[in-house]
């Protein structure tokens, strides 16, 4: 008996050896591959809202420390977006304080994220399957799928990567605990949520994802209890019920679009995941070849319904991914981090064993499939990561070329750039937003003001404190002629040549009206008419002025309405313009007395006006109300009576 004793002991040895040392070898696999594919992210500079979270916390993070700015940092950071993600912007404030701005830090963060949830894919797909090389080709696939670069490699995406980890730790630990019931599993499983809740919104899908495994896996009609399933899955959703309360009632929405959902935002949320399971095989699906790909796939589904693991992961994809609906970047790469592992849950357990019993030619195709599909993953995931780093090559040169353009700017100075990239041809972002940031932590000054603009604005204040850059790629070339153009315009401010004039006595000089303008006509020597709501304009005909030379618009006109003022306004459509912008008006008080009236209109004022354009149509709004308007005459001042390139010529 002792000896048979000491063999279940040997051997019950032997199988937690091996089960440890599969776990030791399965990690130490993961860090080997994720370090490969990742090297060319791990080298790289920062980019777009990396330099947004990086040069805040570069100029705040001493107060933050001292329990200041919380709410700027927590909750304002990204302006317009309704966000609440604390765990996300803690991570981030902890590598500031380890890493400060050493990029290589901050990536391996997200890379070491992404091992971490590489693993936990792997003990997942290993208790769905009961299939050691299944969830090895699993967790293979997620390591190595392509779109993973837009959440690993991109620093801000942290948040993407840090809900996924959190997301597939409580569904671990659920599976776990629903294995052998202990309130510390159960713990770790809901409180893994509520951090992931506090990580990023796509988190609310975890409760109907665990449902989803309970029922795919666990349940029986003849086992079954409603009382032991809702104390079960009642506190996720109690937990969930909370936060959404909180959103609601605190913050008042979502995101960027808050609730709103659109039938083309759900044609667009299907195209997008479609895209993102042929991904990198195709990039752009038509509507005939998204229908048809569909097909396929409910064919698939068909044939291997008999697999919980793969009608699993089918309904995985679309319902982790079912927060983006609405996403002002619908199913972008980084948030199909989480339900990429319905995709490689479904290709592993197909390709590992394609037929119930394969044959071993059958399993060798399957597997060899699989192999070029890693291969193919990996290289694609290589040439993403290079594109990251030639983002961040570009990022990091600008502020350096000027940097070495300038070593020092006066106080308060005001740069202004033009032509910095917003992303690379192939995709990855550059200076969408950020540059700002990224100027004022290399010169380690937030007192600059720091402009990104399509085009050199028309200033003509602080001059002497003003610099215009002009970027192509990486070159910065400094713009101090256009300096000089602008003092050389300022200095004729006090010409004024009459350049352009429409008299209405006899016609209506080729102006249009285009919206609730009625009774449009020529009569006692003017162009009258009636306003019939609260948007009415008219437009000229085409124009050719120098944006750099127009000055005063004179309108000589009379307004009767049921009140003592009404607002006007002039726009103007520039050369790159296809529509008048509203951001490009200037309004002026009218006095609805029924008497003639001049009012003069300085465009310039706006301070949109830009360099290098010409003014081809004005539009003018002659009320903001129901009322009889007459108009005798429109002038168009010009301060320069000849110009030269950007230089204006003000003498008689």
């Amino acid at each position: 008996m002792n000896g048979l004793h000491q063999f279940y002991q040997m051997k019950n040895s032997v199988i937690v050896f091996t089960k440890r040392h599969l776990y030791l070898s399965v990690f130490v696999f993961l860090v080997a591959v994720s370090a490969l594919v990742y090297l060319p992210a791990l080298t790289a500079y920062f980019i777009s809202d990396d330099l947004t979270q990086v040069s805040f916390l570069y100029f705040n993070s001493a107060d933050l420390l001292n329990g200041q700015k919380w709410d700027q940092w927590f909750l304002g950071i990204l302006d317009g977006y309704l966000y609440f993600r604390p765990a996300t912007y803690a991570l981030t404030l902890v590598n500031f304080l380890a890493w400060n701005q050493l990029a290589f830090g901050y990536h391996l963060t997200n890379v070491i994220l992404h091992i971490l949830s590489s693993f936990l894919v792997f003990l997942i797909s290993l208790q769905w399957t009961r299939n050691q090389l299944t969830a090895l080709a699993t967790t293979l696939l997620f390591a190595l799928l392509p779109s993973h670069a837009g959440a690993v490699s991109w620093v801000a995406a942290i948040t993407d990567v840090l809900c996924g980890l959190l997301y597939l730790m409580s569904v671990l630990f659920f599976i776990l605990n629903r294995q052998r019931n202990t309130a510390t599993r159960y713990a770790i499983s809901l409180g893994a949520f509520v951090f992931a809740l506090a990580s990023k919104e796509v988190a609310i899908m975890l409760p109907a994802t665990l449902l989803l495994y309970d029922v795919s896996f666990n349940f029986s009609r003849k086992t079954f209890r409603l009382s032991d399933w809702v104390k079960r899955h009642a506190p996720f959703w109690i937990v969930l019920g909370l936060y959404l309360g909180f959103r609601f009632l605190v913050q008042g929405a979502f995101g960027y679009r808050g609730t709103q959902l659109t039938v083309q935002d759900v044609s667009i949320w299907v195209n997008g995941i479609l895209v993102k399971i042929v991904d990198p095989l195709i990039t752009e699906l038509s509507s005939e070849s998204q229908w048809g790909l569909l097909a396929v796939l409910v064919v698939i589904l068909l044939l291997y319904r008999s697999r919980p693991e793969v009608v699993l992961g089918f309904i995985w994809i679309p319902l982790t991914a079912l927060p983006t609906i609405n996403s002002i970047t619908n199913v972008s790469d980084r948030s199909f981090y989480i339900p990429s592992l319905g995709l490689c849950l479904v290709l592993a357990s197909i390709l590992t064993r394609p037929i119930e019993r394969p044959g071993i030619w059958v399993r060798a195709a399957g597997l060899l499939v699989l192999a070029f599909l890693s291969v193919g993953y990996g290289a694609a995931l290589v040439s993403a990561n290079l594109l990251f780093n030639q983002a961040g090559q570009v990022a990091e040169a600008i502020p350096q070329n000027v940097k070495a353009l300038h070593p020092t700017f006066p106080p308060k100075s005001r740069l202004v750039f033009v032509g910095v990239p917003d992303r690379l041809s192939e995709g990855p972002l550059i200076y969408l937003t950020g540059f700002g940031g990224s100027i004022l932590m290399t010169y380690q000054n937030p007192a600059l003001s720091v402009y990104k603009y399509n085009k050199f604005p028309i200033w003509f204040d602080e001059l002497d404190r003003t610099f215009f850059f002009e970027v192509n790629h990486r070159k910065v070339i400094e713009r101090a002629d256009l300096i000089s153009a602008l003092e050389r315009r300022r200095q004729c401010a006090g010409a004024s040549f009459s350049a352009i004039r429409w008299d209405f006595s006899k016609d209506v000089e080729g102006w249009d009206p285009w919206n609730q303008l009625s009774e449009y006509t020529v009569h006692d020597g003017a162009l009258n008419m009636r306003s019939d709501g609260n948007d009415p304009y008219m437009v000229s005909p085409q124009i050719d002025m120098p944006s750099i030379a127009i000055g005063d618009i004179e309108i000589t006109m009379r307004a009767r309405a049921g009140k003592s003022e009404m607002q006007g306004k002039v726009y103007w459509l520039g050369v790159s313009q296809n529509d008048f912008s509203p951001a490009l008006q200037m309004p002026f008080t009218i006095k609805a007395d029924g008497e003639y009236h001049t009012y003069r209109v300085d465009l310039s004022r706006s301070n949109q006006l830009v360099l290098d354009d010409h003014i081809l149509r004005l539009r003018l709004d002659p009320a903001d109300d129901q009322a009889e308007i007459g108009i005798q005459e429109i002038q168009v001042y010009s301060h320069c009576s000849e110009t030269q390139g950007e230089y204006c010529k003000c003498s008689p």
